[in-house]
């Protein structure tokens, strides 16, 4: 690391001048002393970075970083930064849905309330993190809500004959008579005898009238089920088991003796006759009352059956999208309520829409079905519909003050990535998005974040096409006469093919680019949005290799950072 200071501080000495956005940006730099003290002083001469913001010109300007969840509490290295160069710390992690709400759907904030009570005892203003995400929601506990309930199949016995008369006839197709009696085998208590000793049951069949349990249909039968008890010269074998309903003709299924009923005694449950064998119609299906024939096909029939049985299908139930909408409209209030209730009215302005836009310029929002890699998210407008910021902000408003928040402090924003992209039209789309979630004359959207994940090209050309956009994407912005607010600055390097640069790979040209870079962003920001439309600017995390510092140490990117904030003191057209 100190050799990578000494080559930068080498460069660093001959570039007198980078340009900004507007007018020469000077490094102010000479060396006269070695080089790691010349660097270190050159660094130490600026001030903390919130000092350099004109608050007469814009008095509830908020410049933030972004801290974990969990880091932020520690006392360390993010505290002390934030405490002494920010006005407000927004959390990168740990207050999101998944992080919140456990696999019970219990809602459980002690890391954010810390986090918010590190912030309370410092003074220090905090902004929420996304309340309504497609990403970071607790996706397993979410989709299992409106899984399909499988129930499984089961038997029921529909006749037992134990209800019955003994004497009690049933009709018969042909000859002979059903009768109820006692169990030869004193076992099951009544049965139904087919025949008699002196008239047997000859191609004749007892018939039932069956009226089906509510709710029940053919359609949801899979067999018939019977207890048969014959011989083999009683009905045990024949030319095999007959079923019908009604005036249909009546279907062959093999031999009671073949389905493994023993001869002269029960065969329980043995006899399973498919109702799918019987060929009926849509109608028949939907049928709840219908009369069954059923029996052995003999010439000789002396037998004995019992408990007639239907064995039900399994079924799975579909829960409509209704009734999905409403689980789903449930589940996002109760979220927004426990964020609510953990903030107390500390916090003061959230982003209440993460990320709704597609990544696809030929769609507007973000689905399961337009989005390529959808295994861990979670997307509330498949549910809520297009206009379910409505809901999300209606509720967000109605629970903040129900927990002791002022209305009138309370700011919403709608937070979005990629508005910068010289190729695309997100930032478009989501102002239109924005119109139409608003036309109701209800709903009120406060501002617009936008995280501008910047990479410094190695191409010129490319490079010249960023600042273009990011000028651009600020100008379409300031047209919505809404806040805005960089809300997760960030920076990266591409080469001339938008590879990223590994960090290893970065030269000290590279890394005096990017400051100019970000005094190019910064300037930019103050020079396009007007002093009343500046709600802040956030750095992601300016304790990295291409951030503002490394552990306590300044890096040469705080020059530039510090040069653009100087221009907070225009206040814009």
């Amino acid at each position: 690391m100190k050799q990578k200071r000494n080559k930068i501080l080498l460069f660093f000495a001959i570039t007198t001048v980078l340009i900004s956005c507007t007018e020469e940006y000077s490094s102010d730099f000479q060396i006269e002393k070695p080089n790691e003290v010349a660097l270190n002083q050159y660094l130490e001469s600026f001030d903390i970075l919130k000092n350099y913001i004109d608050r007469n010109t814009n008095p509830n300007f908020m410049l933030g970083m972004g801290v974990t969840s969990t880091e932020f509490p520690l006392n360390e290295v993010a505290y002390s930064q934030a405490l002494t160069n920010f006005d407000e710390v927004t959390p990168r992690s740990g207050t999101s849905h998944t992080n919140i709400v456990n696999s019970e759907g219990e809602i459980n904030s002690t890391d954010f309330q810390s986090f918010l009570l590190t912030a309370r005892d410092n003074g220090m203003s905090v902004f929420g993190s996304a309340l309504c995400w497609h990403t970071e929601q607790n996706h397993i506990y979410l989709n299992n809500l409106i899984a399909d309930i499988v129930l499984p199949g089961y038997t029921e016995v529909l006749i037992d004959f134990e209800s019955d008369n003994l004497g009690e006839t049933y009709p018969m197709t042909g000859n002979s008579v059903a009768t109820v009696v006692n169990d030869p085998k004193g076992v099951s208590g009544k049965v139904l005898n087919i025949g008699t000793e002196t008239v047997k049951a000859n191609q004749s069949f007892p018939q039932f009238e069956i009226t089906l349990p509510e709710g029940k249909t053919l359609e949801d039968a899979v067999s018939l089920i019977i207890d048969f008890n014959a011989t083999g010269s009683t009905g045990l074998h024949g030319s095999g088991m007959r079923m019908g309903i009604n005036d249909k003709p009546r279907v062959s299924f093999k031999s009671a003796s073949n389905f493994g009923c023993p001869s002269g005694d029960w065969g329980r449950g043995l006899i399973q006759l498919p109702f799918a064998d019987l060929n009926l119609t849509e109608e028949e299906k939907a049928s709840t009352n219908f009369r069954l024939t059923i029996g052995s096909a003999t010439g000789s029939g002396y037998y004995f059956i019992d408990n007639i049985s239907i064995n039900w299908r399994g079924k799975t139930i579909v829960k409509t999208q209704e009734e999905r909408t409403e689980i789903f409209k449930g589940e996002i209030e109760k979220f927004i309520n426990g964020m609510m209730a953990s903030s107390a009215g500390y916090v003061k302005a959230w982003d209440v829409i993460n990320e709704p836009m597609s990544d696809n310029d030929g769609y507007m929002l973000r689905s399961s079905t337009t989005d390529p890699d959808v295994t861990d998210k979670f997307y509330w407008q498949d549910y809520l519909g297009d206009n379910y910021a409505r809901y999300v902000i209606d509720h967000t408003r109605k629970y903040h003050q129900e927990h002791g928040g002022n209305p009138d402090e309370l700011k919403l924003f709608v937070n979005e990535y990629g508005l910068e992209n010289p190729y695309g039209r997100k930032c478009e789309r989501l102002i239109q998005m924005v119109n139409q979630w608003e036309e109701d004359g209800v709903t009120k959207i406060d501002g617009i974040g936008t995280q501008i994940q910047a990479n410094y090209s190695l191409s010129p050309t490319h490079q010249s096409i960023n600042k273009v956009a990011i000028v651009d994407m600020f100008r379409q912005l300031k047209s919505t006469g809404k806040l805005i607010r960089i809300s997760d600055l960030k920076m990266g390097v591409v080469d001339s093919y938008d590879v990223p640069i590994k960090i290893a790979d970065i030269t000290p040209e590279i890394i005096l680019a990017i400051s100019e870079y970000y005094n190019f962003i910064i300037s930019a920001y103050f020079e396009e949005i007007p002093s009343s439309q500046r709600y802040g600017i956030t750095l992601r995390n300016p304790n990295s290799e291409l951030g503002l510092w490394n552990g306590y140490n300044r890096i040469i990117p705080y020059s530039g950072f510090s040069k653009g904030l100087e221009k907070s003191s225009f206040a814009g057209n």
